[in-house]
């Protein structure tokens, strides 16, 4: 099928992100993966917990959720598109969930929140002091890999002999994890040297059968472990600080593959490392690795009209989005139990919880009221089945899946709200509409209602991909024309398949195993006010307004200011304070002498945008084959157990 350039985006976006491979080499259609999220996952979660088969109710249930998704207006979370219903999802079931939140004290916490990463979930952590630095300095060695094949032992080999303590790092994603953390607690504190042994980890570019991601290859982790023995040999004897700690677990972040997992670093504004925390990222030249995780900062209390400059003073002097601001006294008000934040700042999380994400596409229910409220309630139930998992898989502490069980999580969330904005009523019918299918599901399984289910993210992919171009999340469009910069892994096979038919492509200037490229979307359609003439706090309204009338947990969203607006912004603030949790914050493309390396979303003229796509040459869909499907990749890599690396 040939896809022209204007669908390009969307069918590019499923196929790349969610799109499995199949034994003949070629990608899922959405259909299958659609089938294979609600037959193979839902299904069995629902019949797991049952501990029998469905009836044909409850499999009629299954069918709407079907047609539903078929039909564009609702759609899981993209990890239970890409991974739900494989062999995987089934074993490592921590592949499910988008959000994730963490106190890092321990050893064990740095192995979960790699083992979360490596899993593709996102990740929030919040550094406290606990780990320490080598007993004394160590001599290092590297040994590289030079494999041409996935056929490396699994599992790692550590000996200790003559003062010299070797680590053989096994080929699978368990022992990645385990292996950092092995550095961290240093147990042995008469060695001289360390030798870090990568030769059994597969090359770059080989796609990995379980996972279905594009393998790193060894220089990645490689790096990221020279430099955190760099900070171990520094800090001998002493305690890391929690700067250190945010550098540990950036510099893990370096070492994912094609799919990409988020990072937050969170610290108290009353902290005393808080001010270097603040500037963390001001020389990337030396610290590149700090680019992994967004930078936010904990009020316990109302700020004074000083501290709340003092933030933003910084966060403009740091280019304008952080260190973000996230209000505690409002997020326990609705979450007793909330330390911190998933990435995105959607999902308010207790350490060691998670929560798993469904959303609904408004922009298919323009003039279909009360259809929307029956699908509302259909996606509730069925996010509240995500949360039917277990999370004791082996290298999670046990915490995690207590929490899953105690508060059972849901993350209910709606996108393309500007192409059909409810009053406030309606939403409260939708948040009602919403907890009547939580409730009422968990009221048939006999288990604990959720403590909160509704919230609202940023959807930029889902609103791409399976919604075809909707506005994303609570966001209007930027412009009637615009550039969508697109992140792919460096070794994504459909790259050299844009590039052949005509779409730009540049170096993520943040991801050094990134690569952008631009896809065209025309919202002239849509008729909508851009987000450059919106003012901030029009903006603020729109947040709170959603805040106050459906969303239990957090409305995520990037407020887009100018440099005019600072003092109206920080009233504003302050008068919504026990509304307000957290927003993202970006300075207006044109607003002062403030320059991003590239945008999400770029404006152009109509010319501009003709120009470009009259260059682009149509794809065939059907006629990929993913080349790294070789042969060399044996249906025999996951046994004993170890799942491959990422």
């Amino acid at each position: 099928m040939q896809i022209k350039a204007e669908d390009v985006r969307s069918s590019l976006v499923v196929m790349s992100k969610y799109s499995r491979v199949k034994d003949d080499g070629t990608f899922e259609n959405y259909d299958e993966i659609v089938d294979r999220v609600v037959y193979n996952h839902q299904k069995w979660l629902w019949e797991r917990q049952l501990n029998r088969q469905l009836n044909k109710v409850e499999m009629d249930e299954l069918d709407d959720l079907r047609n539903s998704m078929l039909s564009r207006e609702q759609t899981s979370s993209g990890r239970t598109l890409y991974l739900g219903g494989t062999e995987l999802s089934k074993k490592a079931e921590t592949t499910q969930f988008n959000c994730a939140f963490t106190n890092v004290r321990t050893v064990k916490d740095v192995v979960d929140v790699f083992w979360l990463l490596l899993n593709g979930c996102g990740v929030g952590v919040k550094p406290r002091i606990g780990l320490t630095g080598f007993f004394k300095p160590l001599e290092v060695e590297i040994i590289d890999s030079t494999r041409e094949h996935a056929d490396g032992r699994q599992n790692n080999v550590e000996t200790v002999k003559d003062g010299v303590w070797t680590i053989s790092v096994g080929d699978s994603a368990e022992s990645w994890a385990k292996f950092i953390g092995k550095i961290l607690a240093h147990p042995y504190n008469d060695v001289y040297k360390i030798v870090l042994d990568f030769s059994e980890i597969r090359p770059a570019g080989i796609r990995l059968s379980r996972y279905g991601w594009i393998s790193s290859g060894h220089v990645p982790l490689r790096d990221a472990s020279i430099k955190i023995v760099d900070i171990l040999n520094r800090k001998s004897g002493c305690h890391l600080t929690k700067i250190d700690i945010l550098d540990v677990i950036c510099l893990i972040g370096t070492t994912l593959s094609s799919r990409r997992s988020a990072l937050m670093v969170l610290m108290d504004y009353d902290d005393p490392e808080w001010h270097s925390f603040s500037c963390a990222k001001n020389d990337l030249n030396k610290h590149p690795h700090r680019t992994q995780s967004n930078n936010s900062t904990l009020f316990n209390r109302k700020p004074s009209k000083e501290e709340l400059k003092d933030v933003f003073d910084l966060m403009i002097k740091n280019g304008g989005s952080e260190p973000a601001i996230i209000n505690v006294m409002a997020a326990k008000l609705r979450a007793p139990y909330f330390e911190g934040t998933n990435p995105c700042g959607e999902v308010l999380l207790t350490s060691k919880s998670m929560c798993n994400l469904w959303e609904v596409n408004m922009a298919a229910f323009v003039d279909r009221e009360y259809d929307l409220l029956r699908v509302i309630r259909l996606a509730a139930r069925a996010n509240y089945r995500q949360t039917l998992v277990n999370l004791n898989d082996g290298i999670l502490q046990e915490e995690w899946d207590r929490n899953n069980k105690f508060l059972r999580l849901c993350g209910l969330g709606l996108t393309g709200i500007q192409i059909n904005e409810m009053q406030p009523h309606f939403y409260k019918r939708m948040e009602r509409m919403a907890v009547l299918g939580f409730h009422s599901m968990a009221e048939e399984l006999g288990l604990n209602e959720c403590k909160n289910g509704t919230t609202i993210k940023p959807s930029g992919t889902l609103s791409k991909g399976p919604f075809k171009g909707v506005t994303e999340g609570i966001h209007s469009a930027q412009g009637e024309y615009i550039f969508n910069n697109i992140n792919f892994g460096l070794n994504d096979p459909i790259l050299p398949i844009l590039k052949n038919a005509g779409f730009y492509s540049f170096e993520n200037p943040y991801d050094p195993n990134g690569v952008i490229v631009r896809f065209p979307q025309d919202n002239s359609k849509w008729n909508l006010k851009p987000i450059t003439q919106q003012s901030a706090v029009e903006q603020l309204n729109r947040y709170k307004l959603l805040m106050d009338n459906y969303c239990h947990q957090n409305v995520s969203c990037t407020i887009a200011y100018s440099l005019d607006e600072v003092d109206e912004i920080q009233e504003w603030l302050l008068t919504n304070w026990d509304t307000f949790v957290a927003v993202a914050w970006m300075i207006k493309e044109d607003a002062g002498e403030v320059k991003y390396k590239y945008l999400p979303q770029e404006v152009v003229s109509k010319q501009v945008f003709d120009d470009y796509v009259s260059l682009l040459r149509p794809i065939d869909i059907d006629g990929i084959v993913d080349t790294a499907t070789a042969s060399t990749l044996s249906t025999q890599e996951c046994s004993g157990g170890s799942c491959p690396v990422n």
